[in-house]
């Protein structure tokens, strides 16, 4: 009888070399209760282990990190509470940026006009309209000293050119002849600074009458009835442009007068440029204004 060759098919259960059937899930028994539970055993190519029945154990996430671990998901969440504390800490500090850029702008912008100007403040707003047209009330004015860029024909060593003066050699400020000067009246520290036109310029002693406009010293008939005259002392005779409220002259004007003739030392600087109401900011403030005064308001 020959034997089966090796083509022959093969029925029945198939074995291993060994003998011994093959192991299969269908095959496998569990413990009573525990059919449901499922275990992956670990690939012995890739991890290295055994496959004994010991090593089996329940799939865990490799990537997955806790705290403490020291992997990425170990940084605790920001709440909302420290969220907001630093938000508010940074909109304090751009607050206190904004204040101190606008207090070193303002800072650097007075101290560049302090240093074209060399009076302080070199800024003055206008109060009343006793330079109309020229000036209107609540104008800013830049001022400059009066003997840093002086005019032609300027009176001595003021450094100001008078109307009298300008009309002789065209030097005109704000459409009339002469320069427009601020000053104290009499000197009073305490007095709201004038900004007027020098008119003309008077020696000590001088009787000036004749010199003067008939229409701008009022009823004196002679220099006896003409205020400060003979000049108590060498300055400038002073009037506002308005032809309404200030038809006569400083010194004139109100009885006494605004002032007496305005010695050089009493002028704070000649009106330069004006800058149509961005005076009335310092006006609400009450710092750094000049009167254009008139009758009726001093």
């Amino acid at each position: 009888m020959s034997e089966p060759s090796d083509d022959t098919e093969q029925t029945g259960p198939r074995v291993d070399r060994h003998g011994d059937p093959p192991r299969s899930d269908r095959d496998r028994t569990y413990p009573e209760g525990t059919q449901d539970r499922r275990y992956d055993e670990p690939s012995r190519e890739n991890d290295g282990v055994s496959g004994r029945g010991d090593d089996r154990q329940p799939r865990v996430d490799r990537d997955r990190t806790h705290p403490g671990s020291g992997g990425p998901g170990n940084r605790p969440p920001e709440t909302r509470g420290s969220q907001h504390t630093a938000t508010r800490a940074d909109r304090i500090l751009r607050y206190l940026f904004d204040i101190a850029s606008s207090i070193f702008v303002v800072a650097a912008i007075g101290g560049l006009l302090f240093a074209a100007s060399g009076v302080w403040p070199p800024l003055v707003a206008i109060e009343s309209g006793s330079m109309n047209p020229h000036m209107q009330k609540g104008d800013l004015v830049f001022v400059m000293e009066e003997q840093r860029f002086p005019g032609p024909g300027a009176e001595r060593e003021s450094g100001v050119v008078s109307a009298a003066a300008g009309a002789e050699t065209g030097y005109r400020m704000f459409g009339e002849y002469g320069d427009v000067i601020v000053y104290q009246p009499n000197g009073d520290q305490g007095e709201t600074p004038i900004i007027h036109r020098a008119m003309f310029w008077v020696e000590d002693g001088e009787n000036w009458y004749d010199r003067a406009d008939p229409d701008y010293r009022g009823n004196a008939d002679n220099c006896e009835e003409l205020n400060y005259c003979p000049a108590p002392h060498a300055g400038f005779i002073t009037k506002g442009d308005n032809p309404v409220t200030n038809d006569l002259y400083d010194q004139v004007m109100g009885g006494n007068g605004l002032s007496e003739p305005v010695k050089p030392a009493w002028i704070m600087g000649t009106a330069e440029k004006r800058i149509p109401w961005l005076g009335q900011v310092r006006l609400l403030s009450g710092a750094g204004s000049a009167t254009t005064s008139n009758a009726t308001g001093r």
